[in-house]
């Protein structure tokens, strides 16, 4: 597969994510729910801009508040892969497989930081 179809995949996966899935979800105030919401927003523009360090930051801020959210683990290995960390994004998909195992989505993503470092 080649480099470009692989990183529109990665794309679609993490909007499929982001829009479709939900995980076990912590209790929290509406404001705090805003917040999430808009580091959510603020991570995705960051991979959009190619900002991939910010976006990485935003999901260790949302990560350090939700520690098992799978969607954000998800994403965040996205990012790590296209930052060029397949064995940091590896672990990423990993932990995020293990905690929402319901979602083939992520179990696939596992194996795209082998095919990426074969391109």
């Amino acid at each position: 597969m080649e480099r470009g179809k692989l990183y529109s995949l990665l794309l679609l996966a993490v909007f499929l994510l982001c829009v479709g899935c939900a995980t076990k979800k912590t209790v929290s105030s509406p404001a705090e729910d805003e917040r999430r919401k808009e580091l959510g927003l603020q991570a995705g523009g960051a991979y959009d801009e190619g900002d991939y360090g910010k976006g990485l930051e935003l999901y260790r801020q949302l990560l350090d508040k939700d520690p098992d959210n799978a969607v954000h683990l998800n994403n965040m290995g996205v990012l790590l892969l296209k930052s060029g960390q397949p064995d940091a994004a590896s672990d990423a998909f990993e932990r995020a497989s293990i905690r929402a195992p319901e979602i083939r989505l992520i179990w696939s993503m596992r194996a795209l930081p082998d095919k990426v470092g074969r391109l």
